[in-house]
């Protein structure tokens, strides 16, 4: 049974997408016209890559492969139509000064009649284009994948705080669980904490989600990917930056370091209502929040733009070091 889950597994890692097949059977159309052209062997590569087509066991090898066997047996007229529409494609699929050097060093100039001397150059360009092109299929097919993975992990991390501020909200709910005041304090005090840091989370999590889809694909693709390999990291701790920036934006609109109106108003226990001269941790979180619904709205609105914009949090905390040098500066 688990060997049959693996193998299931196993071939649909190696099985590649639908764009593939179709980009394939495009190539597998012109076969009836050029087997009579083919060689013995490779009449048979080409017949054995067919029966991995039907197999599902294709690659962008095989695919390669059997595109490149086709070009030696191209006439001048197809491939130059060929090399045309490859050209085409490739100007929309990269930058301006990529295609421009590619059309300068490597390009042969069809708007020359060619011929036969000519041909050996014109299969050298469309390898060349072939190989970009391939390069990119594989690229997009593999860049996807470790998206996805990495936008599953950011979910799953996601859920889990909001199954947690869930479970405090219910909680605070629980009929009778008022009778325990310090209980009951503590549940409410601790679910608009949750809530802060849960909305941060979401920021961090769509900003992921954003920078993911926006990923640029211009430019060497295994670059590209490279970064998004070894950056994975970054990415995913972004919701855990966003449950601390939303938590330190809470902390500075409990200390009144932002106002306006479109900043919450929040309120807090003071001093001289307890029986110590100093707060203590307990009587902050038990005290502290919002004053009235709409602060509370505009904390978890706030509180989202922590997570989201990622610079929010640390450029205020620059703009606060800066006026404390600029005020001693001033001062001295």
């Amino acid at each position: 049974m688990f060997e049959k889950i693996k193998e299931y597994f196993r071939r649909r890692r190696i099985e590649i997408p639908q764009y593939g097949l179709l980009l394939f059977d495009h190539a597998l159309g012109e076969y009836p016209s050029m087997a009579k052209l083919l060689t013995n062997e490779e009449r048979e590569k080409c017949e054995a890559i067919q029966a991995r087509r039907e197999s599902k066991t294709l690659t962008w090898k095989d695919i390669y492969t059997y595109k490149l066997m086709l070009l030696e047996h191209y006439n001048l007229e197809t491939l130059k139509s060929k090399i045309i529409g490859l050209r085409v494609k490739y100007q929309s699929l990269v930058e301006i000064a990529e295609y421009n050097n590619y059309t300068t060093l490597r390009a042969v100039d069809l708007t020359k009649p060619v011929n036969e001397e000519d041909k050996e150059r014109m299969q050298t360009d469309y390898t060349y284009l072939l190989d970009e092109f391939f390069l990119r299929y594989a690229y997009v097919s593999a860049h996807e994948e470790f998206r996805t993975r990495l936008l599953w992990r950011g979910a799953w991390f996601t859920f889990f705080f909001f199954l947690l501020s869930g479970v405090f909200i219910i909680l605070s709910f629980i009929p009778g669980i008022e009778n325990y005041d310090k209980i009951y304090s503590i549940l409410k005090t601790f679910s608009t904490l949750i809530a802060v840091v849960f909305a941060g989370v979401m920021g961090a999590f769509v900003s992921m989600q954003e920078r993911l889809q926006t990923f640029t694909h211009h430019g060497d693709p295994i670059y590209n990917l490279s970064l998004l390999t070894h950056g994975w990291l970054s990415i995913f701790l972004s919701p855990i930056s966003g449950a601390i920036f939303a938590a330190i934006l809470y902390l500075f609109f409990t200390a009144g370091l932002l106002k306006g109106a479109v900043f919450p108003e929040m309120t807090t226990s003071p001093s001289e209502n307890n029986s110590s001269l100093i707060i203590e941790l307990t009587n902050f979180i038990l005290e502290t929040g919002p004053k009235t619904g709409k602060d509370f709205a505009l904390l978890i609105i706030w509180s989202f733009i922590a997570g989201f914009a990622e610079r929010f949090v640390p450029d205020t905390l620059m703009r606060l070091v800066n006026q404390k040098k600029t005020g001693e500066t001033t001062s001295s």
